[in-house]
């Protein structure tokens, strides 16, 4: 079971909460034009919106048993 599929708010928002623990310790670096300086100026809401917006989701390919 992909806990992220299945739940992807909840995931959303405990990676939210991460990266502002990363700003607050300025540890996070950002991603694309975003830098540490517009995250530490973004809401709560505004980082879990960020979160969601660069989730990466797996793509499986199905297993194929030979015969």
């Amino acid at each position: 079971m992909n806990l992220i599929r299945s739940n992807p708010i909840s995931s959303s928002e405990v990676g939210a909460a991460v990266l502002r623990a990363a700003v607050s310790e300025e540890l996070a670096e950002g991603h694309g034009d975003v830098g540490p300086k517009e995250l530490m100026h973004m809401s709560k809401d505004e980082t879990v919106e960020y979160v969601t917006r660069n989730m990466w989701y797996p793509v499986y390919s199905p297993l194929v048993h030979e015969k």
